[in-house]
């Protein structure tokens, strides 16, 4: 019954963002211009709540086509891509949302770490404060291309085998919200259009999971 009740309180919450992502005026950015905190973070929250209520149709094109990162084994990848109708094949699941929910008690704009150090010496795990980071648009891109630049390297360490790679038009993001705790990181890429903010990438994986 607590887990049902926590379900609703953090879906009203995430459909209270995408209420506020879902206005046009507010999500109309032109490419020149900074995206405003408050709009990226209500478009993550609105990409929350459509996968916390299983309904795809809510975003609708907001959100087809993006690339799914995952990590199945050493490396980071693209698993898949969200279509255009139905649920996008993904691990991430509705506790990890939660945190992220949680965590935007703690806001930030400034940047966020790219990879943790290990534990420190006789520590059993890494301790991070969980802290929701909003990114501009240089911050974004600066980000998202290590993540390209990594996943470009591994492929060609692995000529064999397929990859999903990314088009050049799909780093062309202006915004991004980066959720990172102790576990590992949740990241929100978006891109600004003339219909509101567009989910390019959707990245989550647990630090040590290889």
């Amino acid at each position: 019954m607590r887990r049902y009740a926590l379900s609703l309180m953090l879906l009203s919450f995430c459909l209270a963002g995408l209420a506020r992502a879902a206005d046009p005026p507010a999500l109309g950015v032109p490419e020149s211009e900074p995206v405003p905190a408050i709009e990226a973070l209500g478009a993550a929250n609105a990409v929350a709540g459509t996968l916390l209520a299983d309904d795809y149709s809510v975003l609708g094109p907001r959100v087809s086509g993006c690339s799914i990162w995952e990590q199945p084994g050493v490396a980071l990848v693209i698993t898949n891509r969200w279509p255009a109708d139905g649920a996008p094949e993904l691990w991430l699941n509705d506790e990890r949302l939660a945190q992220f929910l949680l965590a935007q008690r703690n806001l930030s704009q400034e940047k966020p770490l790219f990879a943790p150090l290990e534990p420190a010496e006789g520590a059993d795990s890494l301790s991070l404060i969980p802290t929701v980071f909003i990114l501009d648009g240089a911050l974004a891109r600066e980000r998202l291309a290590r993540r390209v630049d990594n996943l470009v390297t591994w492929a060609e360490l692995n000529e064999d085998a397929a990859f999903l790679l990314p088009q050049p038009g799909d780093v062309a993001v202006d915004c991004a919200v980066v959720f990172i705790d102790s576990d590992g990181p949740l990241e929100f890429y978006f891109e600004a259009t003339d219909d509101g903010l567009k989910l390019k990438h959707l990245v989550h994986y647990y630090w040590f999971s290889a």
